[in-house]
C-alpha cells in the first residue's frame, strides 16, 4: 500500500499496521535522511512510542518531511492516515509536548500538535490552493489528489475531538473543522475561472 488508504484505521494498533503496510521507500519526501532527518516511518514510530521530548522533535521533523512550506508529496497522505489513527487512541490524551530548543512557543498538547499538522496538510489541497496553482500553470499532483481523497476521513476524526476534555485540543479541532464548513469537499474537478473556482463561497 503506497497511497494512504486506511484512513479509517483507529488507535495505536491501526497506526502500527498502516506504518508496516506502507512501502515508504517508494514514496517521495521533502526532507529525509540525506538532510539528516529520520525516515517517515521512524518519525511516526517515535510519535507512537517516544517520550514527550522525542515526540515533539518527531512531530516537527515529520512536518518538514511531508509538508515543508505547505508542500504535498507522495508520503504525505499515508503519514496523515497514521496521524488520524493516533488521534483516536486514548494514549494520546493528556500528553503535553515540551517546547523545542529553537521554538520557545512550541509547547502544546500532543493531540493539538497532531491536529495542527493534519489541518495544514488538508488546507494545502483545498480548491483555493488549486486555483492559485492553476493561475501559474500547475495542475494538481497525484500526491495532492491522494490527500484530497482522504480529507473526509481526516475531518471525521476532527469532529470526534471537538468536545475533547483538553481546551487546547478543542481549539485546534475547531480551527481544523473550519475548512470542512467553508470549502465543501468534492472529488470531481471544479471549473476554474480567473477569480477562482466557480463553486467556491465568496469569502
Amino acid at each position: 500500500m503506497v497511497t494512504g488508504e486506511g484512513v479509517g484505521s483507529r488507535g495505536v494498533i491501526g497506526a502500527r499496521r498502516l506504518i508496516a503496510d506502507t512501502d515508504w521507500d517508494r514514496l517521495k519526501v521533502l526532507i529525509g535522511p540525506e538532510e539528516g532527518c529520520p525516515t517517515v516511518p521512524e518519525l511516526l514510530t517515535t510519535l507512537i512510542e517516544g517520550t514527550p521530548p522525542a515526540q515533539a522533535r518527531a512531530l516537527y521533523d515529520l512536518s518538514e518531511a511531508v509538508n515543508h512550506q505547505d508542500s504535498i508529496v507522495e508520503a504525505t497522505a499515508p503519514a496523515m492516515s497514521v496521524i488520524a489513527a493516533l488521534l483516536t487512541d486514548p494514549s494520546t490524551a493528556c500528553v503535553r509536548l515540551p517546547p523545542l530548543p529553537h521554538r520557545a512557543d512550541s509547547a502544546s498538547s500532543f493531540r493539538a500538535g497532531l491536529l495542527r499538522l493534519m489541518v495544514s496538510v488538508a488546507d494545502g489541497v483545498d480548491h483555493a490552493s488549486e486555483a492559485a496553482g492553476r493561475r501559474f500553470g500547475f495542475e494538481p499532483s497525484a500526491a495532492t489528489l491522494r490527500v484530497r481523497a482522504i480529507r473526509p476521513g481526516l475531518f471525521s476524526v476532527v469532529d470526534e475531538l471537538l468536545d475533547d476534555p483538553d481546551p487546547d485540543v478543542r481549539l485546534a479541532a475547531a480551527l481544523a473543522a473550519l475548512p470542512a464548513l467553508t470549502l465543501p469537499f468534492r472529488e470531481d474537478p471544479m471549473p476554474a475561472t480567473d477569480e477562482g473556482f466557480a463553486d467556491d463561497p465568496p469569502f
